[in-house]
């Protein structure tokens, strides 16, 4: 922490990304599964990024990375003297905004200006209380833009873009036990690697529904049964022919139990 002004927190090493949504810590997530919005998003960074509360309406945050790359760990960009940027404004509803205080604005964007790898992430997004106590809803908005590809698969992919929005919603139904649900539609355009690309280059769109109940065993553990469904349109995304040369499903249904036990 740097004593200046309101101070400033600094993160030295790997951190979260300030983009997003969702948590890459899974107990922090109202849902067990990943958004497609957290897919396309830089998650983990290597690199420094500074956080400074303005008041208790702004906090803003800057931050440098050796890239912006999700699909391996601290994949640098190609040279030393290239690094990827990124910054983030955060909103806070103050106590006199009524039943809205503690509402919350997060906008971020982050840009990798490479020869190779090269990509700019925008993300939006919103959560709000509601006039229901108990409930809670949210948004968010992510954006991909991929530049300066040769289309060699995911490590190096073709021009291209993505987009997500998401929409959710949190209803605290007692105090160990509380109801989320997610919604989310995915567009994909261009002919380079991204998710859910068909085998013929072309992309489409998909949706998923997310359904998770999470209850609060004891104090360290937390319980959650997950119910998700996930459609792509106009080709296959899932499981294989017997042969395993393609995929053979449209949809794709999961049910799972999660277990977490936090120290």
């Amino acid at each position: 922490r740097t004593p200046v002004g309101n101070g400033i927190d600094w993160k030295v090493g790997y951190f979260d990304s300030p983009l997003g949504y969702e948590s890459s810590n899974s107990p922090r997530d109202p849902n067990y599964t990943r958004s497609y919005g957290y897919c396309i998003e830089p998650s983990g960074l290597t690199g420094v990024l500074a956080t400074y509360k303005v008041n208790d309406i702004i906090t803003a945050q800057a931050g440098v990375a050796n890239s912006l790359n999700n699909y391996y760990l601290n994949n640098r960009l190609p040279y030393e003297s290239q690094k990827a940027f990124l910054g983030a404004i955060a909103l806070t509803a103050p106590d006199s905004a009524g039943w809205m205080k503690g509402a919350t604005l997060n906008m971020g964007v982050a840009d990798a200006p490479s020869r190779a790898l090269g990509q700019t992430s925008w993300y939006l997004g919103a959560t709000l209380p509601t006039p229901i106590t108990k409930l809670k809803v949210g948004t968010a908005f992510d954006y991909l833009d991929r530049h300066n590809g040769t289309g060699s698969g995911t490590v190096n992919p073709s021009n291209d873009s993505e987009w997500v929005v998401g929409l959710y919603a949190n209803y605290q139904a007692t105090d160990k036990l509380d109801l989320n649900l997610r919604g989310e539609y995915l567009s994909n355009d261009g002919s380079g690697a991204g998710l859910y690309a068909s085998s013929n280059g072309y992309y489409g769109a998909a949706e998923e529904i997310t359904a998770t109940a999470a209850y609060q065993l004891w104090a360290n553990v937390l319980s959650r049964v997950e119910f998700r469904w996930d459609h792509v349109e106009h080709h296959k995304a899932f499981d294989y022919t017997p042969t395993g040369s393609s995929p053979c499903h449209d949809n794709a249904f999961m049910l799972a139990l999660n277990l977490i036990y936090q120290f």
